[in-house]
């Protein structure tokens, strides 16, 4: 997985292709198929190129290797002076797949660099993301095991994404988190009336599968995947889910 600040342009750029209302539907996930082959492969040369600077470039763009080098047509109005940026494109069966360029030659008509090493595909989540209400925290043990509290940006069924304000990387990929309690505001997402912190069905632990560093806050994210270890947990998550969109559409109506 893509671990560092350019994964940002790869998950949350507003105009990245997979986004639609700035839900992630899709995730990154590597494929094994050789890079040589895949671009040869692409018959359809409308391109996508998020540069690091952000700005996003969507164009029919020849691509292909020559001489051991990928070249890519450079888009018209091209405005970077960057060497590393994006690409995005369909393959035949109208699947979204990109790699990362970087030290790019910047020549009067084409962009020219080394082969990319590694080729992503972008898969459909296998559960829904919605947004937690405002408030709701995360509660566990570290990898450390030491008790820590975090706040909560989205959950699903399967996990969750959590950050704790802090601009430092603190827990480290494929680490564990033991004994999750997640508490929820009053009246978020529930149907029951209440003016104490709901708190969710015990989890037993959790694996750090993702870690990104927001662009403009610089505060470090960490996706997390549900360990769980019975059914009826995974159905309660389910109606939390359920109840967290119906919670989400009253806010918006209202």
């Amino acid at each position: 997985m893509i671990n560092n600040t350019r994964e940002l342009l790869v998950n949350i750029a507003k105009k990245a292709p997979w986004l639609i209302e700035s839900t992630e539907n899709c995730a990154p996930m590597p494929i094994r198929e050789n890079s040589h082959q895949v671009i040869d492969d692409i018959r359809d040369y409308h391109l996508t190129i998020i540069a690091d600077s952000g700005r996003v470039y969507r164009q029919y763009l020849t691509i292909k290797i020559e001489n051991d080098r990928l070249k890519i047509d450079k888009p018209f109005k091209w405005q970077d002076s960057t060497t590393s940026f994006h690409v995005f494109f369909r393959n035949n069966s109208k699947v979204w797949k990109f790699f990362l360029v970087e030290d790019a030659e910047n020549g009067a008509t084409v962009l020219s660099a080394r082969i990319p090493e590694k080729i992503y595909t972008l898969l459909k989540r296998r559960h829904r993301r919605v947004p937690a209400p405002a408030g709701t925290k995360a509660i566990f043990k570290n990898h450390n095991n030491l008790i820590d509290i975090v706040h909560v940006k989205n959950i699903s069924e399967g996990g969750m994404l959590i950050c704790d304000n802090s601009s430092v990387s603190r827990y480290p990929m494929h680490s564990m988190i033991n004994e999750i309690f997640l508490t929820i505001p009053p009246d978020a997402g529930s149907k029951e009336n209440g003016t104490t912190h709901r708190v969710l069905p015990f989890i037993t632990k959790g694996k750090i599968t993702r870690i990104y560093q927001d662009i403009n806050s610089s505060i470090v994210h960490y996706g997390i995947s549900f360990q769980h270890e019975n059914a009826n947990l995974y159905k309660r998550f389910n109606q939390v889910v359920s109840d967290f969109e119906n919670h989400l559409r009253q806010n918006v109506t209202s």
